[in-house]
């Protein structure tokens, strides 16, 4: 059975009614890539030059060497973690900036499809628009999953916004404490398709 319980109910093992979600999030408007010089001059297959010129947060453009799969340029910026500049980003300040990484390390680049095969990135250029929004969210919805008299999991939904579409945070929890779970959804359920950073600082008030 699957109730729709209180928020007291809850607090015990949350411990929180609220959190503060700041959203750093960048909008890419394309990309300037480096390959390794060392392989001489190639030709970037032409589905690569198209991803390039029109990115969209969510097209797989790059691969990475280090888990073998395909990746968007939206994941490769935000798996660089935060930036020192977006400290100097006001909450719903928004910036168009051009931003060089270089990749040093070659087990850690990316690679690019080229006539000659995959080819090592040592430098990408991002361009594109940078934000950071700062939200501070009360809990949405608790519910409670019941086999007769015994709980089996109790489950708390954050809903907020991250600057394109709803989303819901949702954090689950057996009775007995032994398995913590965080999903990010879309507002109706499905599994989010953009990435988004998110940086979650929960504030502990008396019941």
């Amino acid at each position: 059975m699957l109730e729709e319980v209180s928020r007291a109910d809850v607090y015990e093992w949350m411990g929180a009614e609220t959190m503060e979600v700041r959203l750093r999030t960048f909008q890419i408007s394309g990309a300037s890539i480096s390959l390794d010089p060392d392989c001489g001059h190639v030709e970037i297959h032409q589905n690569a030059k198209a991803a390039l010129e029109t990115p969209t947060d969510d097209t797989p453009v790059l691969l990475s060497k280090q888990s073998g799969r395909p990746v968007s340029l939206h994941e490769a910026w935000l798996a660089l973690g935060p930036q020192p500049f977006e400290l100097q980003i006001l909450s719903g300040e928004r910036r168009n900036l051009d931003l060089a990484v270089a990749f040093m390390n070659p087990a850690t680049r990316y690679q690019l499809e080229t006539d000659i095969g995959p080819v090592d990135i040592v430098k990408i250029i991002f361009s594109g628009l940078f934000y950071v929004i700062d939200q501070k969210v009360p809990i949405d919805k608790v519910y409670r999953y019941q086999q007769g008299d015994t709980t089996l999991s109790e489950r708390i939904t954050f809903a907020f916004d991250n600057g394109t579409t709803p989303m819901n945070l949702t954090f689950d929890r057996t009775e007995d404490g032994r398995l913590f779970s965080v999903s990010a959804t879309s507002d109706d359920g499905s599994p989010a398709t953009t990435p988004v950073a998110l940086e979650l600082v929960f504030d502990k008030q008396e019941p």
